[in-house]
């Protein structure tokens, strides 16, 4: 079928940057801090991302090889403290894979 009104002007992603290549596992919310675990496809890296809204607040703690990451999901300021996090950040988009930045 063609449209004639309709000019192709190319991929929508011509650098390779679907963003769809991020998936959300598991998210939870409590007494404001939305807790949400990530999944690259692309990279396949494992994340586990915390927003306080009520103190915008945010960090971001990467599941090693070596996690379970529902552990990191249900324990997420426990890893920050392990590997010196700062979960007091002024809360900023948080986007560990610069390839979903759009």
């Amino acid at each position: 079928m063609t449209h004639p009104h309709v000019t192709y002007l190319g991929p929508a992603y011509p650098d390779s940057t679907d963003p769809t290549t991020m998936r959300e596992l598991h998210s939870r919310v409590s007494d404001g801090i939305q807790v949400d675990l990530l999944w690259s496809e692309r990279k396949g890296q494992t994340w586990v991302a915390v927003t306080d809204s009520k103190r915008g607040e945010s960090f971001s703690v990467l599941v090693r090889e070596d996690e379970r990451p529902l552990d990191v999901f249900h324990h997420p300021y426990a890893y920050a403290a392990l590997r010196g996090v700062d979960t007091g950040a002024a809360s900023v988009h948080l986007d560990p894979d610069p390839a979903l930045a759009a």
